[in-house]
């Protein structure tokens, strides 16, 4: 059996239709669908919520706790052998299921992913991971990790996405990980990377599972304040120490790095006035992961290209400045 679980916030109850028709068009039928509603508040879709379905649907209510806390909820009531993931106002591709559980119980696999399209795909993103099917076990794990960090590698030259859609995972793998509650964005990423440290084999499929509808009321798109990031790099960097590995360390300082440079051009570009940017620059000097972060890098990192030095040697300039001015 196949659980899929679905968390519901406020949702519009024709775009929670599309995304159960989608499932329905699939031939794989030993399924069961849990909807998770997190405490939403909008009639229309409480009412839908609310509504008979038929015996394969479980739904389930708790107050609001955000989507870590809703998929908790569904992997801890899942009864299937294997767990997709699929938000409210997606849909998957056809064929998912059929294809996804035929390769997972074929090849032994704990993860399989696919690719997510983009609708409109504004980016031209393409397939994610590779052009041909892989399976990886063992060390070659590293190279996923990497991968949906946004390394690009010769294995992987097309980053795989964080997202826990267009995947099929062993239900056991996702007991042991859960995602973190603790964190607003990026937590699909994490729970990906900790899934991979349960995993002893998965596959890399180069086809489209998964449809992402850039509606401009889902959680990606009401984001407010790029320090919610801060958190999530707390909870990423302290997933560096775990693995031990440190190429994937230094690829997490690289990124935030990165990070830090587009928060302070986004402070210089705002309309505050001159005292404000001056303290916001001051704010983000002082943030103690991005001052680890230039400790710990070096010029003859591989992975630093022009770009990246010139970033690295003005936040070096920054930490003496304000050592100076200690």
């Amino acid at each position: 059996m196949l659980s899929i679980i679905i968390p519901v916030y406020n949702t519009p109850p024709d775009y929670i239709e599309r995304c159960l028709r989608s499932i329905r068009r699939d031939k794989y039928r030993d399924i069961e669908i849990l909807l998770i509603n997190d405490g939403s508040d909008d009639s229309q879709c409480v009412d839908y919520l609310e509504s008979c379905f038929p015996s394969d649907i479980r739904v389930f209510t708790q107050h609001r706790k955000g989507v870590s806390a809703a998929r908790n909820l569904g992997i801890q009531e899942a009864n299937g052998e294997y767990i997709a993931f699929v938000d409210a106002d997606d849909e998957i591709a056809d064929g998912f299921l059929c294809e996804a559980s035929a390769l997972a119980v074929r090849y032994d696999l704990d993860i399989i992913f696919g690719s997510v399209r983009h609708i409109p795909d504004t980016e031209h993103l393409g397939l994610q991971g590779a052009d041909r099917f892989l399976i990886l076990q063992g060390a070659e794990l590293s190279e996923v990790k990497k991968s949906i960090l946004e390394k690009r590698t010769a294995v992987f030259p097309r980053p795989i996405l964080g997202s826990p859609c267009a995947r099929l995972y062993r239900a056991s793998v996702c007991k042991k990980t859960g995602f973190n509650e603790d964190i607003r964005i990026c937590e699909d990423q994490l729970f990906n990377l900790y899934a991979l440290e349960k995993s002893n084999r998965v596959g890399i499929y180069p086809a489209y599972w998964y449809n992402y509808y850039q509606n401009t009321f889902s959680a990606m798109h009401n984001l407010k304040g790029r320090q919610d990031f801060f958190p999530y790099y707390q909870f990423l960097k302290a997933y560096a120490e775990q693995c031990g590995n440190d190429e994937i360390r230094r690829w997490i300082d690289i990124r935030l790095l990165g990070y830090m440079s587009g928060m302070m051009k986004q402070i210089a570009c705002s309309s505050c006035n001159i005292r404000e940017k001056i303290h916001g620059v001051k704010m983000v000097a002082q943030v103690p992961l991005l001052n680890q972060a230039v400790r710990m890098l070096r010029w003859s990192d591989g992975d630093l290209n022009l770009w990246r030095k010139t970033e690295l040697l003005f936040w070096k300039c920054v930490n003496y400045l304000n050592k100076r001015n200690a």
